[in-house]
């Protein structure tokens, strides 16, 4: 008599922002394509978020008591999700009290993380990944309120040191840990963010009109403001730049007529509209430089051909375009012939080998290599 197969032990993911709210795709893309990259491999697999949108994955609603605590709680370390990540360890914890199982916490926001952590102290057989999307307390925009500022590192440290893998976004973060919290060689891996799909770019040539595209959010305008600046330099020069904006919009976009906005896209609209440029903005908020940020639309850009014109690329997006041999880096006194003479000779150079490292099913591919470890 055959005995039944034993299943796997099951892989949650928990992801408080999804995928196709406006607001938040950024943030919960990562999570939701693992998801369906891992189902698409016969893994064990399920997605936990606030909020039903493909009907498969787990969700687990605020409900209104929460979301009636959720403006006192914004002083809790280290976040407002706190109180809903504790309601998830609960839907999590009771059927699988004496099973094995492994939980992703995909991070910010660093309130998911306390799921991890609860079900590493009540279940010795979990295997608890944390996944950086982005730097936490070293983040560029960290800015807490006085409750949180030395609760928080306590919480980071805790995190990465009680959890079984650590997931960095790129290389920088990943040296970045390892100093700060001494981790082993084999605790941590790194899995870009990535592009879905290679689009080939037309054939633009250069000229003396440059066509930029802007992709995503503005950073409060601050993005917009930096961008009109050097498009109107551009033209008192004598070239004719224009950028395009999808995405967000701010008021600052009517007050340039080298500015068109043309609303917002969705991710998976993205490659088709890419492939009609040559050169596409990137804008990092102040202090990014000395980190390791990658922007989402440095990878869309290199998934389409186009050209990433980068201000104030980080130290990690400088390394991959020196190594693709593409992209523009502009600092905040670049003088603006030197820029000019930048983009008429500039080339997408990166070859196809190079660009499909970084599409995103040969990423999770490693996930999928490391995770198997533990299934």
């Amino acid at each position: 008599m055959k005995t039944a197969k034993k299943e796997s032990p099951c892989l949650y993911i928990l992801s408080y922002y999804t995928y196709q709210d406006e607001k938040t795709f950024v943030a919960g893309l990562r999570p939701y394509k693992l998801w369906h990259f891992l189902l698409e491999n016969d893994v064990n697999v399920k997605l936990i978020t606030p909020k039903k949108y493909s009907g498969d994955e787990i969700v687990v609603e605020e409900g209104w008591f929460l979301k009636l605590l959720f403006f006192f709680s914004r002083l809790l370390p280290p976040d407002a999700t706190v109180l809903w990540s504790i309601k998830v360890f609960f839907k999590i914890i009771f059927p699988n009290k004496k099973k094995d199982f492994l939980i992703l916490t995909s991070l910010p926001p660093n309130g998911i993380g306390l799921c991890g952590l609860l079900c590493k102290w009540f279940n010795m057989n979990v295997t608890w990944i944390v996944d950086f999307r982005d730097l936490w307390i070293d983040h560029p925009l960290y800015n807490p309120p006085l409750t949180k500022r030395y609760l928080d590192p306590l919480l980071e440290k805790s995190y990465i040191e009680k959890s079984d893998l650590l997931i960095c976004n790129t290389n920088w973060d990943k040296d970045y840990f390892s100093r700060k919290f001494n981790l082993s060689k084999s605790k941590k891996i790194v899995i870009r963010n990535g592009f879905d799909v290679a689009e080939k770019n037309i054939s633009i040539t250069n000229s003396e009109k440059f066509r930029f595209i802007y992709a995503g959010g503005t950073t409060a305008g601050q993005a917009t403001l930096i961008i009109i600046k050097l498009l109107e330099e551009i033209n008192l020069i004598g070239y004719d730049a224009h950028c395009d904006f999808y995405g967000e919009y701010d008021e600052n976009m009517n007050t340039s007529k080298y500015i068109t906005y043309h609303g917002k896209i969705g991710p998976d609209e993205i490659p088709s509209i890419l492939v009609n440029y040559k050169y596409g903005f990137i804008y990092l908020p102040k202090n990014s430089e000395s980190g390791g940020r990658v922007a989402q639309k440095f990878y869309d850009y290199l998934g389409t051909g186009v050209i990433p014109v980068c201000f104030r690329a980080s130290v990690e997006m400088r390394e991959l375009m020196q190594e693709l041999n593409t992209g523009i880096t502009i600092g905040e006194n670049s003088e603006v012939s030197a820029v000019i003479n930048e983009l008429l000779t500039a080339e997408f150079s990166a070859n196809n080998e190079q660009i499909k490292y970084f599409s995103r099913n040969d990423q999770f591919n490693l996930f999928l290599n490391e995770v198997s470890k533990f299934l």
